[in-house]
């Protein structure tokens, strides 16, 4: 067997490897889950099965004839099928969005979990991506997150959205003349306030 024979099965051994490490490293753990949890669609899960499949059917070729496997490109669409999967499977178990009262704490591409407090939305909008209807929040320094939307009593950001629309609805007969941004800073200041008396309520035992 060649070098460039040896260095095909290597490098497909080391994808394999790569691939089963990261999985096991990104996977939930779930542990006291939330009043609702959003995890990605099964659709995602299945393409990365695609791919990694489509990884896995070309490996007998490699150890049939590994010098023509790293000519022939073989090596190159193992790689790309397994690595592709991985990318797949690996945002698949590591994205969540867990929605509470208050707030939302969620987990993207790192691994780095963030929250967003509600009281800090200062526009949310809407939008219909191929059928399937998204929710995008933003807070004053232009932080941008987008979430799937549910109509659901558990999936208290959309109930919060719904307080904030009622509230720039009544802005705007108050005061028909103010701008976008004004009518704005008026919800994001009722939020503050909406805030304060939750404390003051949970401090006095209510």
């Amino acid at each position: 067997m060649h070098a460039e024979g040896v260095a095909a099965i290597a490098f497909v051994v080391l994808t394999v490897v790569v691939v089963v490490l990261g999985l096991l490293v990104s996977w939930r753990v779930y542990v006291k889950p939330p009043p609702y949890r959003q995890t990605q669609s099964k659709p995602l899960l299945s393409l990365g099965l695609l791919f990694f499949g489509l990884g896995v059917w070309f490996i007998p070729k490699v150890l049939d004839d590994p010098d023509a496997a790293w000519e022939n490109g073989v090596v190159l669409a193992i790689s790309s099928g397994l690595f592709i999967g991985l990318f797949v499977f690996y945002y698949y178990a590591n994205y969540f969005a867990d929605f509470f009262p208050d707030r939302v704490v969620y987990r993207g591409l790192t691994w780095k979990v963030t929250a967003f407090e509600y009281k800090d939305i200062w526009i949310h909008k809407f939008y219909v991506p191929e059928r399937l209807m998204a929710l995008e929040i933003r807070d004053k320094n232009r932080r941008r997150v987008r979430f799937r939307y549910v109509a659901s009593d558990a999936f208290a950001l959309g109930k919060y959205v719904k307080w904030r629309e009622l509230l720039a609805a009544q802005a705007r007969e108050l005061y028909p003349s103010a701008t976008k941004d004004e009518i704005r800073q008026w919800v994001w200041e009722k939020q503050q306030e909406r805030v304060t008396e939750e404390a003051k309520q949970a401090g006095a035992g209510l």
